[in-house]
């Protein structure tokens, strides 16, 4: 499950900036998606899986404090990294 989600994700960091590009077929049916998210961070998706973001207005640079599921300090399988980028953009730009 996870190589087929990450087939669809790609990831890259360009001055500072991260970006995450998605494939529509790793988001067009959200039930599906969020359910691969669960699969993936191995506990039921709540907002509580999303961790807080806010921006620093001083620099523009967002801070993120990440969820309780993901720890980039420690080893993260590369679909966790995905999901958290793509759930902290989702986060990021829908949430305002």
């Amino acid at each position: 499950m996870e190589r087929e989600f990450l087939r669809g994700v790609r990831l890259s960091e360009f001055h500072e900036r991260d970006t995450v590009t998605v494939a529509r077929y790793v988001v067009e049916d959200p039930q599906v998606f969020f359910n691969n998210v669960e699969l993936v961070i191995d506990q039921p998706f709540s907002e509580q899986s999303l961790g807080v973001s806010e921006l620093d207005e001083e620099n523009g640079h967002l801070k993120t404090h990440t969820p309780a599921w993901f720890s980039p300090h420690q080893h993260c399988s590369m679909a966790q990294w995905a999901c958290f980028f793509i759930l902290r953009a989702l986060k990021v730009n829908f949430e305002r």
